[in-house]
């Protein structure tokens, strides 16, 4: 090894999880800002997402669902453990296309998954790239039908994401602070803008691996 060469005390560890990452910020001396703090774990929570490789993603997908929620069982508990030191967020914007459009037992644990929220005070909207007109009829009607409180369209926005005056126009709606509001999102892209905007983000894949921390993020209980 070449003489003089220092590691980077700012570079986190190859090793270092994002759980681990969260419970290191929590644990420095001068409390830092809530906002912040997520947005340096959602930033290596990006970067894991993007180095995914696609074996473990199809070994993944084939995971029988019910061996999937009982092994996620664990990790709501954990979910909660770690709510309770932190501030809940009280916003849930959700993208539509690939994330609310599935499987219809997808779109049943999500309607669940949205009831809860709202229940518990939960301001609720979509946030979709579909450029609306009639076509959007389909989105709209969650909106009409109150699974969600508000349904914002980009192309009757006249920006969409991940520009952050979409995301800013969606925490509008719902009468919250960005930094009081997650984004559930297909799209590593929109999820990154989210985050940079002071949002916290959560990369969709599949329900049974985002519903674990929607789940600690809101502080809900039950089984979605």
């Amino acid at each position: 090894m070449a003489e003089g060469r220092t590691r980077n005390p700012k570079r986190p560890s190859p090793a270092l999880t994002p759980r681990a990452a969260l419970r290191c910020v929590r644990g420095l001396p001068e409390a830092t800002d809530r906002a912040q703090d997520i947005t340096n774990v959602r930033n290596l929570e990006l970067e894991q997402a993007q180095q995914i490789s696609l074996r473990e993603n199809l070994k993944a997908k084939n995971k029988p669902p019910q061996s999937v929620r009982q092994s996620n069982h664990r990790l709501r508990l954990l979910c909660h453990e770690e709510t309770k030191e932190r501030e809940i967020m009280r916003g849930l914007i959700v993208d539509y296309a690939g994330v609310l459009d599935g499987t219809d037992e997808d779109q049943r644990r999500w309607r669940n998954l949205l009831a809860a929220a709202k229940k518990n005070g939960v301001g609720t909207a979509i946030l979709s790239n579909d450029p609306g007109g009639l076509g959007a009829a389909p989105i709209r009607e969650l909106e009409t039908n109150g699974v969600v409180d508000k349904v914002l369209l980009s192309g009757e926005l006249g920006v969409e994401k991940p520009e952050e005056a979409a995301f800013q126009a969606a925490a509008d709606a719902i009468d919250l602070p960005m930094r009081d509001c997650v984004l559930v999102d297909d799209s590593i892209l929109n999820v990154r803008g989210a985050v940079e905007a002071g949002l916290v983000g959560v990369y969709y894949q599949q329900f049974d691996r985002a519903v674990v921390e929607i789940v600690g993020l809101f502080g809900l209980e039950g089984e979605f």
